[in-house]
């Protein structure tokens, strides 16, 4: 029998495996050829437990600009993958450009944590179909085309989505969208854009639910949008603030995000993306409520992985907010990692920016009140290791 030994590709968050004398995790070599599932793990590097400073860096991804090493965004990211002051990276169209290229930056990205001996980075990218996909190389149907579909028709549209990822070093993409679709056509920025499999909570269920197995067979993870549902909107929180009185009335908005943060391992999400949506049951917009995160998501739903904010640059927050405010808020809400695609001021640095506000708002013996604890980010450290670290199945045969 012939065995096969894993590539960078093979990889959860694309690390390459490397000697095992540097890693902490087990690597394991199993028959993994002609269409044969490979155990991959995402391994990291053996060193002192991590600094809080160190933590909190894991705690940020941020957008650049840049196609390649050789345009400054891209150097400033790889810089503070190096040195741990970010944990991952988002991808927008104007970081892509082709196959070869995508391959090329996301390999340097992930050669970049290496060098400072850094857990491989979240490379994550918008990719659902329709009107929502960065990556332009193949067309595929929005989510309401979808649930027009078998479900086996669909799990195959997925399956070859995901590979594209794979194949490009992607490893995190934000779906599926599991807003039920409420309002049609009125809701500027779920139902008239189609990206809803449907009204019906159980339509969602089954459809979100091919998206994540298939990508869950490729080593990708997947983050479901937009807790605790964007459907009942009128409005869209990239333009400014957005409410959701209706939020649970029309119909049963949290029974997707509660099915995908349970049920089969393999059609569980990695990650809730929590959307920049007001209603009275909470005190601010949910990425930045306690209420909305800590009790909702995590004790009412029951979802035990990353919690990850909407896009902190939206209007929803950059208009009502100012900076530092929004991300000391969104940390003690208990979001594990706050999201910038930093199409705004397109800073080259931003993810140490984040990473110093987050350091002066730190519990200290001169600040005891309106701070954050060092229990809140090993919490949130401690669930991003977990999943950066964790073995999965990815097919072998992905090119």
């Amino acid at each position: 029998m012939k065995f096969c030994t894993l590539s960078d590709r093979h990889s959860r968050a694309g690390g390459n495996p490397g000697p095992l004398r540097r890693r902490s995790a087990v690597l394991l070599w199993i028959p993994a050829c002609a269409g044969m599932t490979a155990l991959v793990a995402l391994a990291s590097p053996a060193h002192a437990a991590p600094s809080t400073n160190a933590k909190i860096g894991q705690m940020i991804m941020v957008g650049f600009t840049g196609t390649t090493p050789r345009y400054k965004g891209v150097q400033g990211v790889m810089q503070q993958l190096k040195e741990g002051s970010i944990g991952g990276v988002m991808l927008m169209k104007h970081n892509i450009v082709s196959r070869q290229q995508l391959r090329q930056l996301t390999s340097a990205l992930k050669q970049a944590a290496k060098s400072g001996g850094q857990m491989a980075p979240f490379i994550a990218v918008d990719q659902e179909g329709g009107t929502v996909q960065r990556l332009k190389f193949t067309r595929y149907p929005s989510a309401r085309r979808i649930a027009n579909k078998s479900l086996s028709q669909a799990a195959r549209v997925y399956d070859k989505l995901a590979c594209e990822l794979r194949a490009t070093g992607i490893n995190v993409n934000f779906g599926p969208v599991a807003d039920l679709d409420l309002r049609g056509r009125a809701n500027p920025i779920i139902g008239r854009m189609a990206r809803s499999y449907g009204k019906a909570p159980q339509t969602v269920i089954k459809y979100a639910r091919q998206f994540v197995a298939a990508h869950k067979r490729h080593g990708i993870m997947t983050a479901a949008k937009h807790f605790p549902g964007h459907g009942s909107s009128l409005k869209d929180s990239h333009k400014g603030f957005t409410a959701i009185p209706k939020w649970n009335r029309l119909g049963d908005e949290l029974a997707p995000f509660t099915a995908l943060a349970a049920g089969r391992a393999d059609q569980r999400v990695d990650m809730m993306m929590i959307g920049h949506l007001y209603n009275k049951a909470w005190d601010a917009p949910a990425s930045l409520s306690y209420t909305a995160v800590s009790d909702i998501l995590r004790n009412k739903v029951g979802f035990t992985g990353i919690a990850i904010t909407d896009d902190m640059e939206m209007g929803a927050i950059r208009k009502n907010y100012k900076p530092d405010t929004a991300i000391i808020r969104a940390v003690k809400a208990g979001n594990d990692v706050l999201l910038y695609a930093n199409t705004i001021t397109h800073s080259r640095y931003l993810g140490r920016k984040i990473r110093d506000t987050i350091i002066g708002a730190m519990c200290s013996a001169n600040k005891t009140t309106n701070c954050i604890t060092t229990q809140t980010i090993t919490a949130s450290y401690n669930r991003i290791a977990t999943l950066k670290r964790r073995p999965v199945k990815a097919s072998a045969n992905c090119r």
